[in-house]
């Protein structure tokens, strides 16, 4: 998801089971800027549902 500093940082505070990952920047599909991080990100939140 995109979006500025200060909503994710309202999103972390107020929902306190969301898991927020900082994966650089991208251009535009940003999965596809940063796979092999993406995936493992996505692997280690699944692992701890």
């Amino acid at each position: 998801m995109i979006m500025k500093r200060s909503e994710a940082s309202w999103i972390e505070k107020n929902f306190p089971n969301t898991t927020m990952v900082d994966i650089w920047e991208g251009l535009h599909f940003v999965q596809e800027d940063n796979p092999h991080m993406t995936g493992e990100e996505l692997a280690r939140w699944y692992d701890s549902i």
